[in-house]
């Protein structure tokens, strides 16, 4: 546990977090003690910089290197998204279905949610935006806004093109790949994949270059599945 104090608005956050080897995995504001002489405006603007302190490590949390079934619930309340190497540890999935899952956040811009599926029933593209955090006064944690983007089936050919694209980049022969963040507040691309049995998670930290991997990557897909 611990405090931050804003010197310039007077006002103290406290803070609970949850810590791994390396990296926060999750933060939750519990309390917020305003300084009785603050303006509206001052409130505001600094309502405003927890908000964006609460999304970046809404964000951090996906570095961390052991998710714990308690980490993966904390995610699901959070946001209402399953994320996908929670459901590789924790869950029974069919062997033959094959689920990729890209998360591409900006603690400025959007942060977009895509599932890529291949189940029973067909072959599903579904798309979330999460919003910025809300904070509410009754619970006194932050609220999550999210809508659906897309939500559609692909058809076989779309979806076999789909993995052809990411076999013409060698997705799966790189078995690892994670690069640490250059920043502490920018953006970043984890794309997770679960194929009949094998697991991929990579990442490419913060603020990569344009001409990174992953970003080059999702580029690609972007155009090809028509993505939001």
């Amino acid at each position: 546990m611990c405090f931050v104090t804003s010197s310039l608005f007077e006002t103290k956050v406290k803070v609970v977090w949850f810590q791994n080897t390396s990296f926060v995995t999750s933060v939750k504001i519990v309390q917020v003690v305003d300084s009785c002489f603050l303006s509206i405006f001052e409130k505001t603007n600094m309502m405003k910089k927890l908000m964006l302190f609460s999304l970046m490590f809404l964000s951090i949390q996906i570095f961390s290197q052991d998710f714990n079934k308690e980490d993966c619930d904390r995610y699901l309340k959070q946001t209402g998204l399953k994320y996908l190497e929670c459901v590789y540890n924790f869950e029974k999935t069919d062997s033959k279905d094959k689920i990729y899952q890209l998360y591409k956040w900006s603690a400025f811009g959007k942060t977009i949610f895509t599932n890529v599926e291949k189940r029973k029933s067909g072959y599903f593209l579904i798309s979330h935006e999460v919003f910025q955090p809300i904070y509410n006064e009754k619970t006194q944690e932050f609220d999550y806004p999210i809508v659906v983007c897309e939500n559609r089936k692909l058809t076989e050919k779309e979806f076999n093109d789909f993995e052809d694209l990411l076999n013409k980049n060698k997705f799966w022969e790189k078995k690892t790949y994670k690069l640490k963040p250059i920043c502490s507040d920018g953006f970043g691309i984890v794309f997770q994949a679960l194929h009949n049995g094998d697991y991929r998670n990579y990442s490419n930290g913060n603020c990569a270059a344009q001409n990174e991997y992953l970003n080059v990557l999702y580029t690609e897909i972007k155009k090809l599945l028509k993505l939001y």
